[in-house]
């Protein structure tokens, strides 16, 4: 967008910037209506009557960016370049056409440049996203039209989008750097098979020469319900040990603590969460947040521990996740009469070198997409002076 005229400007005046991490000088306030026009509310659109499809529909809350469904229904198709904010008041960038919900208002910056309405997706959520927005009290879409914003500006008193534009572009080349830095010392940009790793990803997937058989888990695990640490207990949440309980988010991790050492529980492990039923590995010793979660060891020592745990997790998880649920949750008891099965051996054993390479495959397919994306967003970074 251009300038602004002295009626579409609501300004309070410049002051100084508002925190050490940002470079501009001048700061005003905006009313958001007056920059972007009238947000748009969304359409209620029932789960039942939701058809597959390809379209992202977008409703309230934080899990998956908002996103609920994609759907294949009739409804409003909402820009790409354009910012939702939620019941909530949470204000998302959206890069993507998408259809929304009635909870969910949409402000129109799809004339700004991708990065310069990044910045303004940050502006509305602060301003937003402030707690006076709950169940009982909505944000709406003549609440986005009520709402000001404090961005930068130019000498003139207008948004300085260019000023934002690069900002956000610096922001993001300095992170892409740094992953580039980090898959080059960590040697994971090398993500070519190995030829054994090539078989294995072709044994598995292709039945080829794979056996299986079914072993129940006291026989192969150490099992133990982990130590409890309530929330309400803990001071310092500035440590370095992870937290962790149910959640499925980031490997079950919460925070990061600092508590009595004696209530740790080893590492190089996996974890259940007793209650929602998650399996992962943790690599590092950590704090369990209830009994209920359950600690395995493997009896056997393995060369590769890592990724053969990793396997067996997604093996655990497959075999009884249909079994387990919040009114039904596993326990120390009852895994004694669980099974998982898992490939073997000639003689019947548990194959867990195989387990290993295959994971290693996994991580390496994965890995090759991080790179790729990280390549080309170097690229265009590059290309746009900001690298």
């Amino acid at each position: 967008m251009g300038s602004f005229s002295d009626s579409q400007r609501t300004t309070t005046g410049f002051s100084s910037r508002p925190t050490a991490i940002t470079p501009f000088e001048r700061w005003g306030v905006f009313n958001v209506k007056e920059l972007y026009g009238s947000a748009t509310r969304g359409k209620r659109l029932k789960s039942a009557d939701r058809v597959p499809g390809a379209l992202p529909f977008v409703t309230a809350g934080e899990a998956e960016q908002g996103v609920s469904a994609f759907i294949g229904n009739d409804v409003v198709v909402f820009k790409q370049n354009t910012v939702t904010i939620d019941m909530f008041g949470s204000a998302k960038y959206r890069s993507y056409n998408y259809g929304a919900d009635d909870h969910v208002a949409v402000v129109h910056t799809e004339e700004l440049s991708q990065r310069a309405a990044i910045f303004v997706a940050s502006a509305l959520n602060k301003a937003a996203h402030t707690g006076a927005f709950d169940y009982s009290r909505n944000f709406y879409a003549k609440d986005a039209d009520a709402l000001t914003i404090k961005l930068p500006v130019d000498q003139k008193g207008n948004p300085d989008y260019k000023a934002m534009d690069n900002y956000i572009g610096t922001l993001e080349a300095g992170r892409i750097n740094a992953l580039d830095k980090y898959l080059n010392d960590t040697g994971l940009n090398d993500y070519k098979l190995t030829d054994e790793e090539s078989s294995a990803v072709s044994g598995f997937q292709n039945g080829g020469g794979i056996t299986w058989s079914k072993f129940f888990l006291e026989d192969l695990f150490t099992i133990k319900n982990t130590t409890n640490l309530i929330k309400s207990e803990i001071t310092d949440f500035n440590g370095q040990t992870p937290y962790v309980g149910a959640s499925r988010e980031c490997n079950g991790i919460t925070a990061y603590i600092n508590y009595n050492q004696q209530l740790l529980m080893q590492g190089d492990t996996l974890f259940i969460g007793g209650k929602t039923f998650t399996v992962f590995y943790q690599p590092d010793d950590y704090f369990s947040n209830d009994s209920h979660n359950i600690w395995l060891k493997l009896k056997t020592s393995v060369l590769d521990s890592k990724h053969t745990y990793q396997f067996m997790a997604a093996c655990i998880y497959n075999a009884l996740s249909d079994k387990y649920e919040w009114g039904n949750s596993i326990s120390r008891a009852k895994i004694r009469n669980d099974s998982v099965y898992l490939p073997v051996l000639a003689d019947g054993t548990p194959n867990y070198d195989a387990m290993a390479i295959y994971m290693r495959a996994v991580e390496k397919s994965v890995i090759k997409d991080v790179v790729n994306w990280k390549n080309v967003q170097l690229a265009d970074l590059t290309n746009a002076h900001y690298a």
